[in-house]
């Protein structure tokens, strides 16, 4: 967090971990740098492979299980 001269705390003005989709583009708001959005040319990224996109989803379904466990 970011404090004034008198130690006021200043809150950021962007959402927070965000991405918006927009044509061919993906806007995030950036979570390291503060009050910034990044632009990231999705057609520069690589493909994940099926198995790469498994280990994805696994890891995402053990993180809410274990995080909310009554979700079914």
């Amino acid at each position: 967090m970011l404090f004034t001269d008198d130690q006021q705390p200043i809150w950021e003005n962007t959402s927070n971990r965000t991405i918006i989709l927009k044509g061919d583009h993906v806007l995030k708001t950036s979570d390291n740098k503060w009050n910034k959005e990044q632009v990231i040319d999705i057609r520069t990224l690589g493909l994940i492979d099926q198995q790469g996109l498994k280990e994805d989803f696994e890891l995402i379904e053990k993180m809410i299980l274990e995080v909310h466990p009554g979700t079914y």
